[in-house]
């Protein structure tokens, strides 16, 4: 591990010259980053591999080995299903952050997905099975009207509005991304999840997902034709095709993937 020394200001520095030519610690992992802290040669944070730090007065040290936590940033939300064009929920970034002025939604400490804070409220309805907006029907307390797409057709529903933070959930469960309330109609779609402004994920870490390749935990979502994109659950998912699932039989494998024209094969577990 570490690069070859570099000099800095004619004194020697261990695995990559440090500033001012101080000794730098030798390919020193630090919180899973990959390369040492104070220029030592390895990766920087994040798994991509860095020219060793080359101080003030010194030469350049040679690339490192990569750290035991280094590698690229997991993806962690797929679909299944039709695999459809349509742009796939993005992630936060690393502040927590989301385009457009959308809202960041944190599912487990590494699943994010960014979604509309509220959804808009319709003010006119087109079809007799709307069910709020239309001759005086009104949504029940606890709920309001938006709009959903149902069959191709877009339709008025009363459903909970989304929660603004986890203690509005009960122990356990994390408030479900806005998009993805849908209420009954999540569980009428195959793999679908009839829910709330809350659900439980059925896993909380990378741990909760062993026994097959490249497993973690992830965004799970279902893609049919004339239907919203929706929620099957925040899941286990791992590396292979559901053909050859060693996570679990190969009957209770699902094949999901990254995105439509992904060419690698993931797969999900039916129960995990």
């Amino acid at each position: 591990m570490g690069g070859t020394a570099g000099s800095a200001g004619g004194a020697t520095g261990a695995a990559g010259s440090s500033a001012g030519g101080a000794t730098g610690a030798a390919g020193t992992n630090a919180a899973g980053a990959g390369g040492s802290a104070g220029g030592a040669a390895g990766t920087n944070a994040g798994g991509a591999t860095g020219a060793a730090g080359s101080s003030a007065g010194g030469a350049a040290g040679a690339g490192g080995s990569t750290g035991s936590g280094g590698g690229p940033a997991l993806d962690r939300i797929f679909e299944f299903g039709n695999f459809s064009p349509r742009p796939m929920p993005k992630p936060c970034d690393a502040s927590g952050a989301c385009p457009d002025g959308q809202t960041c939604f944190r599912l487990t400490a590494d699943v994010t997905v960014c979604d509309v804070a509220q959804r808009a409220v319709p003010t006119t309805c087109s079809w007799p099975t709307d069910e709020c907006e239309c001759a005086g029907r009104t949504c029940g307390a606890g709920t309001v009207c938006v709009q959903t797409t149902d069959s191709a057709s877009s339709v008025n529903k009363c459903l909970e509005p989304s929660c603004a933070s986890p203690s509005q959930c009960s122990a356990g469960s994390v408030c479900t991304p806005t998009s993805f309330i849908l209420g009954h109609l999540g569980a009428s779609v195959p793999g679908g999840l009839s829910a709330g402004r809350c659900f439980t994920p059925v896993c909380r870490s990378d741990a909760d997902c062993s026994g097959g390749g490249g497993g973690r935990c992830a965004l799970v979502v279902g893609d049919e034709a004339n239907f919203d994109r929706y929620l099957s659950k925040v899941g286990c998912v791992f590396e292979g095709t559901a053909a050859s699932a060693t996570a679990c039989a190969p009957s209770q494998a699902t094949q999901v993937k990254i995105k439509s024209d992904s060419p690698t094969p993931y797969y999900t577990c039916a129960g995990r």
